[in-house]
């Protein structure tokens, strides 16, 4: 047995058998010097691919916000906004004109640029915006080389997805009937996948290292989002102890939702204003559940950043 410490991203207790997600996140790219009467054709392969990114992102962010996911369908409204950066943009064009790169190199070598500027903030939220630079350019660059993206496999049971990391696209494509929960190698509490596991209340946690290497396909694992640990291969007696906290859990939020909505009285029959801290990110919709009446603290240095 081995019990492996992260970051405690979305509260909760989950055990279930691991499903291990590797995506094909470095895709094959070519390098080749462009001849030149061939630099105007590579620039209008770019901009198709530009063209069919912008359809399938408008289509995303369309589908998402009729299914009222308003945070994930902002996620890639930025999307869109990055694919039309003019620094972006002339970047691409200036190392096909002017080095004579092919169109896919040309965008590698300018997202490797951006990727090396994210890495260096010092925010934690910044710098995971990095997956959003990593999505943007799988996109174009399956349009360039005229692939498709797999998505999530299918599933028919429930799981404890284990990955190194996940992009917003990998995310949002999750069968999420049958999540249990998430461990991530990578990642952080401002993670796309974070922001996800808190909205839909799964448990999660983050920056466990190589987990993702270390877990056997199928094998159960327990997960803790509450402090942020990971058990791989429970004895007997963990197991007992870790199915007491999920029925404790269950008790609790049952309790809570019998109770919710009403006022929240103590022994002497005073009478409390239950409030909740709120950032962006935490979803709204379900507090008034538990009782709460108002806004306690606004993290506003998050609406700043």
């Amino acid at each position: 047995m081995t019990t492996v410490a992260g970051l405690p991203t979305s509260r909760g207790f989950a055990a279930g058998p691991a499903f291990v997600f590797s995506a094909d996140s470095d895709l094959n790219v070519p390098e080749y010097l462009l001849g030149e009467g061939d630099v105007l054709a590579e620039l209008a392969r770019f901009h198709a691919a530009r063209a069919e990114t912008r359809r399938q992102l408008e289509q995303l962010v369309d589908d998402l916000a009729a299914k009222g996911d308003g945070t994930e369908s902002r996620i890639f409204a930025n999307h869109l906004v990055m694919l039309e950066d003019p620094t972006i943009i002339d970047a691409v064009e200036k190392r096909i004109r002017g080095e004579r790169l092919n169109a896919a190199c040309a965008l590698r070598r300018t997202m490797d640029g951006f990727r090396e500027v994210f890495g260096r903030m010092d925010d934690p939220y910044l710098r995971e915006r990095v997956r959003d630079v990593d999505d943007l350019e799988k996109r174009l660059l399956l349009a360039l080389l005229g692939k498709t993206d797999p998505g999530f496999p299918k599933l028919t049971s429930p799981v404890i997805v284990v990955a190194e990391d996940l992009t917003p696209s990998e995310t949002v494509s999750l069968p999420r009937e049958f999540i249990l929960g998430f461990a991530t190698d990578r990642g952080s509490t401002t993670s796309h996948v974070a922001l996800l596991a808190r909205a839909l209340g799964i448990p999660a946690v983050t920056g466990l290292g190589d987990v993702s290497a270390r877990v056997r396909v199928g094998a159960k694992i327990l997960l803790d989002g509450t402090n942020g640990t990971v058990t791989l291969n429970p004895d007997a007696a963990t197991l007992d102890e870790f199915d007491h906290l999920v029925r404790r859990e269950h008790e609790l939020l049952e309790m809570l939702a019998e109770d919710g909505g009403g006022d929240c009285v103590m022994k002497d029959g005073a009478k409390v204003k239950l409030c909740a801290n709120v950032q962006p990110g935490v979803p709204l919709a379900g507090l008034s559940t538990f009782g709460v009446q108002g806004i306690g603290l606004y993290r506003s240095e998050y609406l700043w950043l």
